[in-house]
C-alpha cells in the first residue's frame, strides 16, 4: 500500500481568477448594468489574453450576470422587475427552509 498524500487545494486557472474579481466587481457595483465589457480593454486590464477574458465573459453570462448582444458585444445585464421576484420568491424559499432546519446540523439529502 502506498501512503497517502494530503489533497492539495486545486489551483485556479487564469479565467476563473478573471471570472471571481469580475463577479466581484458586477456584484458590490463598482461595474454598473448596460456598462460594456470589451475583451480589449479588459485583457489589457487583467494583463491576459483574450482567451481567458472570453472564458469569463461566458461564465458570467451563465451566471446572468452580463449579456452577449448580437453583434457579441457584451455588457453588465440590467435586472428586471421578473429578475427582482424571481430573485425574493428564492430567497423566501431559502429562509423557510433554514428556518425549519435543526440548529448545529447542516440540511442532509433524505
Amino acid at each position: 500500500m502506498s501512503p497517502s498524500r494530503p489533497a492539495t487545494p486545486r489551483r485556479q486557472n487564469r479565467a476563473e481568477e478573471i471570472t471571481q474579481q469580475l463577479r466581484r466587481a458586477i456584484v458590490q457595483g463598482e461595474i454598473k448594468p448596460g456598462t460594456p465589457l470589451a475583451e480589449p480593454i479588459l485583457a489589457a486590464q487583467f494583463s491576459a489574453s483574450r482567451a481567458p477574458i472570453r472564458e469569463a465573459l461566458i461564465a458570467l453570462e451563465r451566471d446572468g450576470l452580463v449579456e452577449f448582444n448580437d453583434r457579441s458585444r457584451t455588457r453588465v445585464r440590467s435586472l428586471t422587475a421578473e429578475d427582482f421576484q424571481e430573485i425574493c420568491s428564492m430567497r423566501v424559499a431559502l429562509e423557510s427552509l433554514a428556518a425549519r432546519a435543526p440548529q448545529g446540523r447542516r440540511s442532509q439529502p433524505s
